[in-house]
């Protein structure tokens, strides 16, 4: 009887445990994609962002390995929405907020999180471990916000915080080891103008700005000084247009193209 017993316990426990809906979504580049998971969630992919859904009785999860995504989460309080992005873990019940982790581009090798609507939880993954970057200069950089330094808050001085909450404009920065850097106040048309095709400049170097386009389209862009590298460059533009893109860096910078 024990042997029945247990062995009907550990059937049970594993049905529990196996999700009711998995799928993997990815977009190509210059591509976005907007997908209504069962349980009545939406996400909303960026160009080349690939995320992992796995639906279970008790908890929601989705993967951001790579790229982009918004996540507009359908309340649920039996069944907890957590975004895990690299070293950093999201857990909300219902709310809006974007996710971001590329190795190119504004904020390369880092994770950003921007909230729209509701509160998020944020921790360090247990298993975090740093794959790009260094600590110092991932500290040095969390914080910067696209639409200015204004702070919200702000984490322990020595950058090291492992757990932390937003609210609705707010939004932060973690390093590749899942350090959060300060809460910093979001102007929200700026930091989700991805939404709407945009990409949005602000004080970015030339070289992140080339390697935020070519997330999008081949620029056939190449900074070979790298003092022109480090120039700082500002605006709204369409990625798509890489043309208009071009013309704007020679009126706005010391800086010539050439075939």
């Amino acid at each position: 009887a024990g042997l029945v017993l247990g062995s009907a316990w550990l059937g049970w426990d594993y049905w529990q445990q196996q999700p009711v809906f998995a799928e993997r979504f990815v977009t190509s580049r210059g591509q976005q994609l907007s997908v209504t998971l069962p349980e009545g969630s939406g996400l909303r992919l960026d160009t080349a962002t690939r995320v992992e859904v796995s639906l279970h009785r008790h908890q929601r999860v989705v993967t951001l390995p790579q790229g982009q995504a918004l996540f507009d989460v359908k309340p649920d309080p039996a069944r907890p929405f957590v975004v895990r992005a690299g070293p950093v873990q999201i857990t909300v019940l219902g709310t809006r907020f974007s996710a971001r982790r590329t190795e190119a581009g504004l904020d390369a090798g880092h994770v950003r999180v921007v909230v729209e609507e509701g509160r998020v939880r944020l921790t360090r993954a247990p298993d975090a471990v740093g794959a790009v970057g260094s600590s110092d200069a991932g500290s040095a950089a969390a914080g910067k916000d696209a639409d200015g330094p204004q702070r919200a808050a702000a984490v322990p001085s020595d950058g090291r915080a492992e757990s932390l909450e937003l609210t609705a404009g707010q939004a932060v920065v973690a390093d590749a080891w899942g350090h959060f850097g300060p809460v910093t106040l979001a102007a929200l048309g700026s930091a989700l103008a991805w939404r709407d095709g945009r990409v949005v400049l602000d004080d970015t170097p030339l070289d992140q700005a080339v390697a935020e386009f070519e997330r999008h389209l081949d620029t056939g862009l190449v900074v070979s000084d790298p003092v022109v590298a480090r120039l700082r460059l500002n605006g709204s533009f369409d990625p798509r247009q890489i043309n208009a893109f071009k013309r704007s860096l020679v009126r706005a910078l010391p800086a010539q193209l050439q075939t």
